[in-house]
């Protein structure tokens, strides 16, 4: 009988040496397998995250070159932002100069209207003094002035004043008036 228990627990020494074998053969031979193979509760085993780095060149270089897109998609924004600044600057710049064009225009069209409303009045007034008298004031105006206003009065009476203002003079108020036609 003894020779029985031996064989037994000689069988059952071969048997957990073939297991011991072959779980390091495979790698899996630790003392979490031993602890399983045992009926015990494996012990948690916390990794060392400290030490030697082991993502390896490869993955560090990945690493470097996120940081660096993330740096250039830093300065894109940086820039997209001060783009935006000086568009919206130069929007208000473009308003303004919208704004002071206008009032250009509307400051030279009150200054054409005075002066239109001041030639009329000295046509009225010209048109009602005698024809010499109404060319000796003619010819003390510039010749565009002079011009402007023989068109603003009746023919007739312009008529009359051409024929007490010197020829020459009369021949350049025509030419002055031919131009302000065209």
């Amino acid at each position: 009988m003894i020779k029985y228990i031996f064989l037994a627990f000689l069988g059952l020494l071969s048997f957990s040496a073939a297991l011991a074998a072959s779980l390091a053969i495979t790698g899996n031979l630790s003392k979490n397998t031993l602890d399983i193979l045992m009926g015990k509760e494996p012990a948690i085993v916390e990794e060392e995250t400290s030490g030697p780095d082991l993502l390896g060149p490869l993955a560090q270089q990945l690493n470097d070159r996120e940081k660096a897109l993330v740096q250039k998609e830093q300065q894109l924004d940086e820039r997209e932002r001060l783009l935006d600044a000086r568009q919206r600057e130069l929007q208000s710049v473009q308003e303004q100069l919208e704004e002071m064009r206008v009032q250009i225009i509307q400051a030279m069209d009150a200054k054409d209207k005075a002066g239109q409303e001041r030639l009329q009045s000295l046509a009225k007034g010209i048109a009602e003094m005698k024809s010499a008298e109404a060319a000796r004031a003619l010819e003390s105006l510039s010749e565009d002035e002079a011009a402007e206003i023989l068109s603003l009065m009746d023919p007739k009476k312009a008529g009359e004043i051409y024929d007490d203002i010197d020829p020459i003079v009369v021949g350049r108020i025509w030419q002055r008036m031919k131009q302000l036609q065209e």
